[in-house]
């Protein structure tokens, strides 16, 4: 009998226009695959700023700057 897994891997998307997604894909693919699975064509790759691995709340978008700023962390 095979066992089913429903472990996925999660890119989070931090794009130019100061949104923030989420992308899941099954455990193992890459964030291309990710991409690829949510629809996203190679044009999208043009409007992203960075990602992470996993879920990530480790920016804020500056609206005065227009960038992504790494908030500050708890010593």
């Amino acid at each position: 009998m095979h066992k089913q897994t429903t472990e996925k891997s999660q890119y989070t998307i931090y794009w130019l226009d100061g949104k923030k997604t989420v992308l899941s894909t099954e455990k193992g693919n890459t964030v291309a695959d990710a991409f690829t699975e949510a629809g996203y064509g190679n044009a999208a790759t043009r409007v992203i700023d960075f990602y992470v691995n996993g879920t990530d709340d480790n920016y804020s978008w500056d609206s005065v700057k227009h960038e992504w700023v790494k908030k500050p962390t708890d010593v």
